[in-house]
């Protein structure tokens, strides 16, 4: 057998990155993170800024039957979007979450505003009163 075999290779070898690779692996890191700033600025300035700042709950009605709550959405980004709304129906004495409702806006314009209704049926839910809040905003833009 010739002197330089394999386990002579394989022991110079360990712990050694030949010069290319290491510099391959340092700019696909760069690339990657550039990648990922790009995204998340684009995302951003498409939104308008958070998803949850583009929806108010402006009320909360519960009478005999239903519980029901009135969710404002405008679309503060510069593209159409779609929007869904999750709110959450809470136990008044407790705060406990009793259930959850989804709303749904569809192909709002920039800058267009609409009322979204979520309601749940109060029987469902054995208490007197009961609390809505919004619990989750998506933005999804077209």
């Amino acid at each position: 057998m010739a002197s330089g075999g394999g386990a002579e290779n394989v022991g110079r070898l360990q712990g050694q990155v030949p010069a290319e690779v290491q510099v391959s692996k340092s700019l696909m890191q760069v690339l990657g993170a550039s990648f990922i700033m790009v995204a998340l600025i684009a995302c951003a300035d498409e939104g308008g800024g958070s998803a949850a700042s583009h929806a108010a709950l402006t009320d909360c009605n519960s009478d005999p039957a239903y519980t029901q709550a009135s969710v404002s959405i405008t679309n503060k980004g510069s593209q159409a979007a779609d929007y869904e709304i999750l709110v959450s129906f809470e136990n008044h004495a407790n705060g406990n979450q009793l259930e959850t409702g989804v709303g749904v806006a569809r192909a709002l314009a920039p800058g267009q505003k609409t009322n979204v209704s979520v309601s749940n049926p109060k029987w469902f839910f054995k208490v007197d009163a009961v609390d809505c809040k919004i619990a989750d905003v998506q933005r999804i833009a077209r």
